[in-house]
């Protein structure tokens, strides 16, 4: 079996040096064949003179290493070009990731080798600080393995990603103008790319396929909280806006017959929260945000994270009313396919809380002192952790398969 370790990577040669080690320090039995597949675009910081020296050290690591096509197509796509075609799976990993155990590809080869008779075509490599290392296993179709343990949860961090080439080369393949999505001056072009695009096409990709969890720690992060160079970069790429778009990769894999059945709880677990969560804890912060920045400067910010000078846009309330609620409304995509009912209901009552409070706000020109402080409170509240840290539910049986 021939296995590649794929990585992205973008200004993180310290990071990505761990991650690398991290892989060639791996035990493995004599069929396993390993590959490091490394694509780089636009790094400056010493990046591209490390990929240059690694691949001549090593002939099994592979590189792409073109910083000018920056902003031409986002680095997964020309990750996928460069993987050999007899490659038979692959697993992303994130540049400031690594694999926790010497036999993690192993372990990862032992399950496909078990399960691949079922037209296995993604595997879960469980995060290790969000294991409770049972060694248990879930097989199921990937609506399924997400109905019951997350759709983020099983198809959003990196490290945890493990496909077939043929379903990783697609996948990636389908992301090609997301990166152009990203720099949209409307609401509705950059709604094209979601914070967890790669997600949806993965999901794509492997729907109606055999998909397998292994609650074993296989990967971590190299660091266990948001670095300022990580919020630095998600505030460049938009990533809190780019959130909420998930809500229109659901909608949109639903109107294409792609999810049939209703969403579970459980499929919108994020960490330790409910996805519609996050969703709503951004729009509310917006909010409050907005009125800082014009306490502060006295004009409004551009909604386009990508214009060179910010003060040169300027959005009237009626504009920032109009974009606001067109993301609100976009969380109800979700609301009419919710199995439980009760959650259907609260994510409404919420809904028409934050319409009036919106409205209330822009009447009183963000002067309204009461509705800031309930916008105050209800961010607190949906910070409260609703959801165990770890992936795996043991009230549930935990037998095998699905």
């Amino acid at each position: 079996m021939k296995i590649a370790i794929a990585i992205p990577t973008f200004n993180r040669v310290e990071y990505l040096k761990n991650a690398v080690q991290s892989v060639l320090d791996q035990s493995q039995e004599e069929d396993i064949d390993l590959y490091i597949v490394i694509s780089n675009i636009a790094s400056t910081d010493g990046t591209t003179a490390y990929l240059e020296q690694l691949n001549k050290d090593h002939e099994t690591v592979i590189i792409y290493n073109q910083p000018e096509d920056n902003r031409i197509y986002p680095n997964p796509y020309f990750l996928a070009s460069v993987i050999p075609e007899d490659i038979d799976w692959v697993w992303l990993m994130g540049d400031d990731d690594y694999l926790t155990q010497k036999n993690s590809v192993q372990i990862v080869s032992e399950h496909i080798k078990k399960y691949q008779g079922k037209d296995l075509c993604f595997l879960h490599a469980c995060q290790g600080r969000r294991s409770r290392s049972t060694g248990q296993v879930r097989v199921a179709e990937i609506f399924d393995l997400c109905n019951e343990l997350g759709y983020h949860e099983m198809l959003g961090w990196f490290s945890s990603i493990v496909l077939r080439r043929n379903e990783f080369v697609a996948s990636m393949n389908t992301l090609r103008e997301t990166h152009h999505y990203m720099r949209s001056d409307t609401l509705e072009g950059r709604s094209n790319y979601s914070a967890f695009a790669h997600s949806a096409a993965i999901y794509k990709q492997c729907v109606g396929k055999m998909s397998l969890f292994v609650d074993l720690p296989l990967a971590e992060s190299q660091d266990q909280k948001p670095t300022e160079e990580t919020a630095k970069r998600w505030a460049v790429e938009n990533t809190s806006e780019r959130y909420l778009f998930v809500a229109d990769d659901l909608q949109r894999l639903r109107e294409m017959g792609l999810i049939k059945h209703n969403y579970s709880r459980a499929f919108f677990k994020y960490l330790n929260w409910n996805f519609w969560d996050i969703w709503l804890l951004h729009l509310t912060s917006e909010l409050i945000n907005k009125k800082k920045a014009e306490q502060k400067f006295g004009f409004h910010f551009s909604m386009n994270p990508f214009d060179e000078d910010k003060t040169s846009a300027t959005y009237d309330s009626e504009k920032f009313l109009t974009d606001w609620n067109k993301k609100l409304d976009r969380i109800m995509k979700v609301a009419d396919f919710m199995e439980n009912k009760t959650d259907s209901k609260n994510l409404s009552i919420l809904y028409v809380s934050l319409k009036y409070a919106v409205n209330k706000l822009v009447q009183s020109n963000f002067s309204d002192e009461f509705v800031m402080s309930m916008l105050a409170d209800q961010i607190k509240m949906l910070t409260v952790p609703c959801h165990d840290f770890e992936i795996l539910n043991l009230d549930k049986d935990t037998s095998g398969s699905l």
